[in-house]
This record gives structure tokens, C-alpha cells and sequence, in this order.
């Protein structure tokens, strides 16, 4: 059988997530392993059978390098902080769920931004208009469906794409390999090793989210840039609501009994007017995300949906309007985004405030149940 370098070939993801690592890990506890679970030392060998050893103990121990981070820092760390962004908490919201805990909200400030929610939504619509003919729209995740379309379309994007995800590996599975050093570091060694190696894997966790991050941005504005430049674009995009709702808000109430209080702000276009909050659904979105973003834009107040209230028709300076209402539990303040102000009150003072009959009959639907 004729051996054929050119057909073993190792990818780059391959070379920097699994044998980088497990090299590494082989290297720095070659000689402890080997006393310890074979006896004697390395040295012994001859030079061949160390090298060929420490190959099959690199690709394996990368191998399993490579499950734990995947497992752990991409379920438990990234997918967690990536869930704490304003749109994320307003999808939760919309679901009925709490807000995620404020240190992840932070966490996730600091590392996103908002258009990747929203390159995420449109990728989202895109997936649709081309899996959901073909009823698979679930079997395949946004990002694996955007990598395959460039595999297929774009060999440069992908290029670019498998130099993010190669680096974003590799420094999970470093942070992997520095856990299991770190015990070991406390142990026989200077003061300074063990806070070197815990700096070390903090600044890997973070390089790992930030080139996690922007291998996924670079899938979505690669598949983006690729439609828009289709001929066709707008006719496929075009947004067709017709008679669908076009606005969505809320009714949101804290406290319980003869306690219990109802939010108004401020109308935009009357400042003696208290309204509830409401606003346009924008493209992609749903009524229930609408009124909790509305809700919080408006009078800075994070709330979760409860139920849907009822529909309202009327028409604004020349517009239809068919908005969507919800009822909303109160969950925290937070800083307003608009220069509205804000009211809460019992049943009798918010209708006492309130000059539209709409309003009047929201608020007295919540106030029966």
C-alpha cells in the first residue's frame, strides 16, 4: 500500500482547536503521565516511539479537549451571555419569562452589540423563505445554514470564516487545558504561577467570545450582503402586513387588590394627554415583542407578558391604525430611553386620566380579572 502525502490532510480548525491544545497539555505533564500511569520514564523510549506516543496522546487528549469546551463554554458561557441583550430580554419577555440575572445583562453589554440581533433576525427570514417550502425550517440552526451557503456560493467569505471559528477554538480549548493546569500550579510551584495561569484563562474565555462572536457576525453579513445583491431582493422582501396588525402595547400592572396600579405616559403628539404605551411592529417582529420593547422604550419599564388584552382600530393623522394590547406584569425600572413622562395610579385615577374610550376599556378588561 503506496502512502500519498497529499491525501493526509489536517483543516485548520482541526490543527488549532484539537492538536494545538492536546499538544500543549502532552507536553507540560508528559513526564508526570507517563511515570504515573505506565512507570518509568519517557526518556527510555526510543526517540520514534516518544514521538509517535506523544502524537496519539495529542490528537486524543484533543479530541477530548475540544467535547468539554464545546459542552461547557459554548452552552454554558457563550450561549448564556449571548442570551442577555436587549433583544434577547425583550424575546424572553414576549415568551412570558423573567429577565436573565443583571450580571449576564452586563456580561452581554459589554461583549454585543444590537445589530447582531438584528443581522440574526433577517438571516432568520431568509432561512424561511428557503427551508419552510420544503417544511425544514428546524433542522438546520441559522449560522450551520449561512456556512453551508457560503461553502456552496462564496469559498473567500468561508475562508474568512474558518479563520474566526479556527482562533475562537483554539482559545476555548486553551481555556480548557489552563483549568486542568490550574490545580497543579498550587502546588509546589512559585506564588506567581497559579494568578498567571487564571489571568491567562480569563483573557482566553474572553478572546474565545470575541472571535466566537465574529465568526458568527461575518456567516450572517456574508449570506445578507449575498441577497441584497440579487436582482430581485426587493420584490422577495417586501413587507406584506396588509391587514395584519400594525402596532402593538400594553397594559402593565404591579401590586396586588386594592394595591394594585396600572402605567401611562405621556401622549407624543398632546402633553395633556395620558395614553398607554404603545408603538409600530417593526419588520420580523411579533405583537408581544413589540409591546415589551414599546413599553420599555417609552416609560423604561421592564415587563412580562401576561395574556392578550384586545384589539383596537382607529385612524392618526391619516394612518389606519390596528394595534394589538397585552397585558403586561411588572418586573423593574429602568432608565427611560424617550423623553415621556410617567404615571402610575390606581383603576380610578388612570381613568380619571385617560380621555379615549379605547383606553377606558383596556384598562377596565385588566382591572375584572
Amino acid at each position: 500500500m503506496n502512502f500519498e502525502p497529499g491525501k493526509f490532510y489536517i483543516g485548520i480548525i482541526d490543527f488549532f482547536s484539537v492538536l494545538l491544545p492536546g499538544a500543549l497539555l502532552v507536553y507540560l505533564t508528559k513526564d508526570w503521565a507517563y511515570s504515573s500511569f505506565i512507570g518509568g520514564s519517557l526518556g527510555d523510549l526510543h526517540p520514534t516511539e516518544q514521538w509517535l506516543l506523544v502524537a496519539f496522546a495529542s490528537y486524543l487528549l484533543g479530541h477530548f479537549i475540544f467535547l468539554i469546551g464545546a459542552a461547557f463554554l459554548d452552552d454554558h458561557v457563550y450561549d448564556r451571555i449571548r442570551a442577555g441583550t436587549y433583544h434577547r430580554q425583550v424575546s424572553r419577555l414576549a415568551r412570558g419569562k423573567k429577565l436573565s440575572p443583571r450580571w449576564i445583562r452586563f456580561l452581554a453589554a459589554q461583549n454585543f452589540d444590537s445589530r447582531m440581533d438584528k443581522a440574526l433576525g433577517k438571516i432568520l427570514e431568509l432561512k424561511a423563505l428557503t427551508l419552510d417550502p420544503l417544511q425544514a425550517g428546524n433542522t438546520v440552526n441559522a449560522f450551520k445554514w449561512c456556512k453551508i451557503r457560503l461553502s456552496m456560493t462564496a469559498l473567500p467569505a468561508l475562508a474568512e470564516l474558518e479563520r474566526y471559528e479556527a482562533n475562537s477554538k483554539f482559545f476555548r480549548s486553551l481555556f480548557v487545558v489552563l483549568a486542568v493546569l490550574l490545580p497543579f500550579s498550587l502546588v509546589g510551584k512559585p506564588w506567581y504561577v497559579s494568578p498567571m495561569v487564571l489571568v491567562l484563562m480569563l483573557l482566553s474565555l474572553w478572546r474565545y467570545i470575541d472571535q466566537r462572536k465574529k465568526a458568527i457576525q461575518h456567516a450572517y453579513w456574508s449570506v445578507i450582503i449575498q441577497e441584497a445583491d440579487k436582482p430581485d431582493t426587493p420584490e422577495r422582501y417586501a413587507d406584506t402586513r396588509k391587514g395584519q396588525f400594525t402596532h402593538a402595547g400594553g397594559v402593565v400592572y404591579r401590586g396586588h387588590g386594592e394595591n394594585r396600579q396600572y402605567l401611562l405616559v405621556r401622549s407624543r403628539s398632546d402633553k395633556e394627554e395620558w395614553v398607554l404605551p404603545k408603538g409600530h411592529i417593526e419588520h420580523g417582529e411579533i405583537p408581544e415583542e413589540t409591546a415589551v420593547r414599546e413599553i420599555r422604550e417609552e416609560a423604561g419599564v421592564w415587563a412580562k407578558i401576561d395574556a392578550p388584552l384586545g384589539k383596537v382600530k382607529f385612524k392618526f393623522e391619516g394612518e389606519k391604525i390596528k394595534a394589538q394590547f397585552f397585558s403586561l406584569q411588572f418586573l423593574k425600572q429602568d432608565k427611560v430611553l424617550e423623553n415621556r413622562s410617567i404615571q402610575w395610579g390606581r383603576l380610578e385615577d388612570c381613568l380619571d386620566l385617560v380621555s379615549f374610550e379605547e383606553t377606558r376599556e383596556l384598562l377596565g378588561q385588566l382591572s375584572d380579572k
